[in-house]
């Protein structure tokens, strides 16, 4: 219980076909933990577009546009 909860949240946004963009938790796991352990209702927290998200996942592991390990068929 020693994550520091003035440090933001990284939250991710999905474009799903159809619906509004769904929120994804990429960083902060511990720091949510902590909070809800302390009763804490909030959390500072960056909240990245779409687009922004769409960015990180070009990485050398998953390749441009990919979402998972495996390829698409």
């Amino acid at each position: 219980m020693t994550t520091d909860l003035t440090k933001p949240l990284i939250v991710a946004q999905l474009d799903v076909t159809g619906h509004p963009p769904s929120p994804l938790l990429i960083d902060g796991v511990h720091r949510l933990y902590h909070a809800r352990h302390k009763h804490v209702a909030r959390l500072p927290a960056y909240l990245l577009t779409v687009k922004e998200t769409r960015q990180i996942q070009n990485n050398t592991l998953l390749g441009p546009g990919w979402t998972s390990i495996a390829p698409p068929a």
